[in-house]
């Protein structure tokens, strides 16, 4: 796996309902390419930004299902860089298994266990009977899986993380199953790409990770040194509406959770200069085609004073709100040309302030096109 040089955002925090925020506190803290937002301890969201860094440099070189503390974590971090770029995305099951895999990961001192076998997907396997055929497996969806119903869907779970943990740890296949998911990121069917990767059938290639199980399983030590220089400033205690602001900027982002315009809202009221708060309720608004409430969010980001990642936003929405201008979808009081201009300057502030932005360079070099 390459390195992202993108910076990695995620929160704990997806799952948990929002009348719950009162009952915890919530901890902010940045490390390198790291924004963790956690729930629990200051210790712990120091502790989880440092690990992910370690987890990152053992990727570049080669409660979950059995609760460690940092599962969830390491899963949502892998999740999020296979995500960031399209020469790293695949099929639901690689997903899905290849982040289950990594996030059975476990820091001991200066060395790091890889390959850990996962007890909730190994009982599933074990327990649930016949293997999902992989013809039909390699092509599911995970929503097809949950229609099928709790039990399917949690044989297509384990079986994503066992068939990721037999290319990526036990190396069965990981040739032919590399260049199976280089065709598919070129667009290829998966008929096609199968056939043009393996020698052998669908139905040969059931059999083995059957007789798999009976194999011993081999788990890595590899060395993960902490940063010896590492800063170790504790963690921020976030006030409840930022909280909220956070947790609705993840929730647009990711299409997922509670509903990001209440919590922005909610965030507003307490604090009405609160950034990510106006970021999630801009690009929410934008999604709902509300372009003048989207437009008058990033009003009040530029009047207060944005930072770069909040110019990289307002320049995105600007350019959606143009593009909504110029077709006629929008009725604004200002013309498209007009937001393009902004847009321009957004952009050009956001990568200033952050030359590696490839999300601004990529949007500027759009907007510059389309002229």
């Amino acid at each position: 796996m390459q390195p992202c040089a993108a910076r990695v955002t995620f929160l704990l925090l997806l799952l948990a309902p929002c009348a719950s925020f009162g009952a915890e506190e919530y901890w902010a803290y940045s490390y390198k390419n790291i924004d963790v937002t956690a729930a629990g301890t200051s210790a712990y969201a120091v502790n989880l930004a440092h690990y992910c860094v370690r987890l990152d440099v053992i990727m570049d070189s080669a409660s979950g299902p059995d609760a460690r503390p940092y599962w969830g974590a390491y899963f949502g971090y892998t999740a999020t860089l296979l995500m960031s770029a399209e020469a790293l995305r695949g099929p639901d099951w690689y997903m899905l298994g290849v982040p289950s895999v990594f996030a059975d990961s476990v820091f001991e001192g200066g060395h790091v266990k890889i390959g850990n076998i996962t007890p909730g997907f190994a009982y599933t396997l074990l327990t649930a009977g016949a293997l999902i055929p992989m013809r039909a497996f390699l092509t599911l969806k995970q929503s097809d899986a949950q229609l099928k119903g709790a039990r399917y869907l949690e044989m297509y779970d384990a079986e994503s993380w066992y068939l990721a943990r037999e290319i990526f740890v036990e190396s069965k296949h990981r040739a032919e199953f590399g260049r199976y998911l280089d065709l598919m990121r070129q667009g290829r069917s998966e008929p096609e790409a199968f056939a043009a990767s393996f020698k052998i059938t669908y139905e040969d290639l059931d059999k083995e990770p059957v007789l798999a199980m009976r194999d011993h399983a081999h788990v890595y030590i590899m060395e993960a040194p902490a940063d010896a220089a590492a800063d170790r400033a504790p963690a921020q205690r976030l006030s409840a509406a930022e909280v909220s602001g956070r947790l609705a900027l993840a929730s647009v982002r990711y299409q997922r959770g509670p509903d990001p315009v209440q919590l922005a809202n909610q965030a507003l009221q307490a604090e009405p200069a609160n950034e990510n708060a106006l970021r999630a309720l801009a690009q929410a608004q934008l999604a709902r085609e509300a372009y003048g409430e989207a437009l008058a969010a990033v009003d009040r980001l530029a009047a207060q004073g944005a930072s770069a990642a909040a110019s990289a936003d307002s320049a995105a929405i600007l350019a959606g709100v143009a593009r909504a201008a110029a077709s006629g979808q929008a009725t604004l009081t200002v013309d498209a040309a007009t937001l393009k201009r902004r847009a321009k300057e957004a952009y050009e502030r956001a990568i200033a302030a952050d030359s590696e932005d490839r999300r601004s360079r990529d949007g500027l070099a759009r907007l510059d096109g389309s002229q």
